[in-house]
């Protein structure tokens, strides 16, 4: 039985029931700097330490793994402070936001190997995505030569809360990720060229400063090309839209159906 706990309660809420409801994990604490919030939490969760300082879970022996689900500026430093004292980690993504704190993480876990890190990059278990995975693997697309994938963010004005806060904020490492990182666990390869590009035209004359919108185009080893988006500002249902394109067949997945072509 692993004694876990979570900081950050918004999305972070989701964590700390998966852990409740886990046969392997006991919710032991939970932290956030909102005291109104750990008020409404202590009626849902009322078994559960509430605190207000993260170290506090840090510092506490008897957890075993902590969910990070803080704002995503905070992500990397807490990683480090968890890892470097041995607690496994569950990290909302992004784990990091620059190359810098990306090797710091690296070389810590090097260092800690018995300490596990895991992200929540959570489109690997749709089912929908694991039949495709599956048919690309049984060679029932041909040869895959191209993907697109779109990240429809569908709530805008989330954009304008602590992520316009943010020294920077990245609408790749918070959105199209999901998005790379299935078509990497889909092809069960890393692309060897990446470009990207972006722009601000949805949160013109708002308080956020950074694209909202970026298109990433991927090229891998064996030729294959993915074009995927993190769409921000987009005017759609949250959702994550993606087609494959083989030489036998086209696999479509978009907001009203899923469906194959064949030739």
């Amino acid at each position: 039985m692993l004694n876990a706990g979570v900081i950050g309660m918004g999305i972070g809420e989701k964590h700390a029931l998966a852990y409740q409801n886990h046969c392997n994990t006991n919710l032991k604490t939970v932290c956030d700097f909102d005291h109104d919030k750990l008020k409404e939490l202590n009626i849902k969760f009322p078994n559960v330490c509430m605190e207000t300082k993260y170290q506090s879970i840090l510092e506490n022996d008897d957890i075993d793994i902590v969910s990070i689900a803080s704002y995503d500026n905070f992500h990397s430093s807490q990683i480090l402070q968890a890892l470097e004292i041995g607690k496994h980690v569950m990290s909302e993504k992004p784990l990091c936001l620059n190359r810098h704190e990306m090797l710091q993480i690296h070389e810590t876990q090097k260092q800690n190997p018995d300490a596990k890190l895991s992200s929540n990059l959570v489109l690997r278990t749709n089912s929908r995505f694991g039949k495709l995975r599956k048919d690309n693997a049984e060679g029932k697309f041909g040869e895959v030569y191209y993907l697109e994938g779109d990240y429809f963010w569908g709530r805008k004005s989330k954009l304008f809360g602590w992520r316009a806060e943010m020294d920077y904020y990245s609408i790749i490492l918070g959105a199209a990720i999901h998005m790379i990182d299935l078509v990497m666990w889909l092809l069960g390869s890393r692309p060897v060229s990446v470009q990207a590009i972006g722009n601000d035209i949805p949160n013109k004359n708002t308080n956020l400063k950074f694209n909202s919108f970026a298109v990433v185009i991927l090229k891998f080893e064996n030729g294959v090309i993915a074009k995927l988006t993190g769409n921000g500002g987009c005017v759609h249902p949250h959702f994550h839209d993606l087609k494959i394109f083989g030489t036998k067949q086209t696999a479509i997945s978009d907001l009203n159906e899923a469906y194959y072509l064949r030739s």
